[in-house]
């Protein structure tokens, strides 16, 4: 209960601080105010995040190199 009370006092500066709720959501002991700092909530987000850096990359490097979805190694 502890834990949960200093992480809702977090919440709102989250975007300086990346923080990690371990456990899990049907636990009546987790505070439902800290249920967007628990692992599975946060999975997805990363994943998007780590989708379009890698997306974004692949595109520059496809222009630098003159590339296009298009071309093919035949």
């Amino acid at each position: 209960m502890a834990l949960d009370n200093a992480l809702k006092n977090l919440i709102p500066a989250g975007k300086t601080h990346k923080i990690v709720r371990i456990g899990r959501s049907e636990n009546s002991k987790i505070s439902k105010a800290v249920d967007s700092l628990l692992l599975d909530s946060q999975m997805e987000a990363w994943r998007d995040v780590v989708v379009a850096k890698g997306r974004d990359f692949l595109e520059g490097f496809a222009a630098k190199n003159g590339l296009t979805h298009k071309t093919s190694a035949s």
